[in-house]
Formats: C-alpha cells, sequence, structure tokens
C-alpha cells in the first residue's frame, strides 16, 4: 500500500509543481526609463539709473581749459560679480582733443573703480575692462545693487568757443 500511496504522493506533487509554474509570476528583470533634468543658471546683469545726457561744465585754465561731467548714480546688478568693459567713444569734437578720460567711481567707497585715459589726438575710442577682482577689492555684493558715478574729462583749446563737444561712455556687462 504504501507504494500506491507514494505514486499518488509524487503524482499530487507534480501537479502541484506544474500548476505552481504555469501560473503567471513576476520577471525577475526590470525595465527602467531615466530621464535626466539639467540646467544651468545664466548670468545676468543690468544697469539702472545713471543719465542719459550728462550736461559737461567748461573752465578755462590759460589759453586751453577742461571740461568735465558727472553722471547721476547708476545701479550695477549681478548674479555673478560681472567684468565690465568702459568705452569712452568721441561723438562729436571740431578737432582733435589733447587729452580726454573716463573714470568710474564707487560710491559707496568715494573711489575711482578704474579710468581710462589717452593722451593721442586722435578722437579714437579708448576702453578698459573692469575685472571681477576690481570689483571685489571694492565690495561688490552679487545681488545688490552696487553704486556707481561716470566722469568724463577733455582738455581743449580756448580759441573754439561756441563749438559743441559730446562723448559717449558705454558699458557692457560680460561674463566673468
Amino acid at each position: 500500500m504504501l507504494s500506491v500511496y507514494s505514486q499518488w504522493f509524487r503524482c499530487l506533487l507534480v501537479l502541484i509543481a506544474l500548476a505552481l509554474y504555469s501560473m503567471p509570476h513576476r520577471v525577475n528583470a526590470a525595465i527602467d526609463d531615466v530621464t535626466t533634468f539639467q540646467g544651468t543658471v545664466p548670468f545676468t546683469c543690468s544697469f539702472s539709473g545713471g543719465s542719459d545726457v550728462v550736461e559737461m561744465e567748461y573752465s578755462r585754465n590759460g589759453t586751453s581749459g577742461i571740461m568735465i561731467g558727472r553722471s547721476d548714480v547708476l545701479s550695477i546688478t549681478s548674479n555673478r560679480v560681472p567684468r565690465i568693459l568702459m568705452i569712452l567713444d568721441t561723438i562729436k569734437a571740431p578737432m582733435n582733443i589733447s587729452f580726454r578720460g573716463v573714470w568710474l567711481r564707487s560710491v559707496q567707497r568715494n573711489q575711482n573703480i578704474a579710468y581710462k585715459t589717452t593722451s593721442s589726438l586722435q578722437n579714437s575710442p579708448i576702453s578698459t575692462n573692469i575685472f571681477p577682482s576690481k570689483f571685489n577689492q571694492f565690495g561688490f555684493d552679487v545681488g545688490q545693487a552696487y553704486e556707481a558715478t561716470l566722469t568724463v574729462s577733455a582738455n581743449l583749446k580756448n580759441y573754439l568757443p561756441f563749438e559743441e563737444y559730446q562723448f559717449d561712455v558705454t558699458l557692457t556687462c560680460l561674463e566673468p
């Protein structure tokens, strides 16, 4: 009798095994779809305030004179300490100017951050780069408005009365 029972028991085990393997079951391999999102905060820099037109004053000194003008306070705001390109362009002058220059002055420190001058008799543009290290020296705070003024100066001859002079200063904010 044991043999009938053992055969029956073996058959039962085979049927259970077949039933278990024929049922749906999980696959051990996983299928993944990974999407990566990335981005970079762009460099931002802006200027506000300042002056669109600055009236320059003239004072006489012997046979020559000096014309000078200072802008209203302008604010520089940036999310990184910027590099600024400063260009002085002589737009209108009846003759070549013996000396001219442009200054960017910190309001907070009451000192010149940078300047560029020339004694060249050509009225071609002059420029200078103001590097982040210079702004760091003057306490530039990222994300905060930094106040500065622009000054333009030119030495002129007295014998050209009532002649008009015009200078443009361009500030361009560049990534460091």
